[in-house]
């Protein structure tokens, strides 16, 4: 980072620079894991999450152009390393349910990190009274606690097959 960050703004476009890169991230890197699963609902669910990252892309364009800024410039180190992490669990692992579970765990660590970063910067958006840019936000914050909990009630079905999952 070349700039120092001495406000809460800068402070909130840092933050959103690096959601944005993860989520570029996360469209470019994460489709070699799909094509490893073998559980046809889990695949339809990475397909479908994949799908929202380009949702939660044009969500974030709309903040950068609500802030009238640009969404580059930022790296997330961290998204890279969880993708990195979720490429060398799957090739290390050799059974299909298993390689099916471990995926959706890695998938769920992604998750809670974007949730703690789109919860910062709403907490940052909130404190300047950005409105739009807060609501835009709240709606990425539940798509991605919705795939949570998708994506945990598929790591039950995977383990006990059998297993009725009661509704929430």
């Amino acid at each position: 980072m070349k700039n120092k960050i001495c406000n809460i703004q800068q402070a909130l476009t840092h933050q959103l620079k690096e959601m944005y890169d993860g989520e570029k991230k996360i469209q470019k890197n994460l489709a070699f894991c799909t094509q490893q699963v073998v559980s046809p609902m889990l695949k339809q669910e990475m397909i479908r999450y994949i799908g929202n990252t380009s949702d939660q892309i044009t969500k974030l364009e709309r903040i950068f152009n609500y802030l009238m800024d640009e969404p580059y410039g930022s790296v997330n180190d961290v998204m890279f390393e969880l993708i990195t992490h979720t490429q060398n669990v799957l090739r290390c692992t050799g059974q299909e349910p298993i390689r099916d579970v471990l995926l959706i765990t890695s998938v769920q660590t992604i998750c809670q990190y974007k949730i703690s970063g789109y919860t910062a910067a709403l907490a940052l958006a909130l404190e300047l009274d950005l409105e739009k840019p807060a609501e835009l936000l709240q709606e990425i914050i539940t798509w991605e606690r919705e795939a949570t909990n998708i994506l945990a009630e598929l790591a039950r079905l995977e383990l006990h097959p059998g297993m009725v999952v009661p509704a929430e």
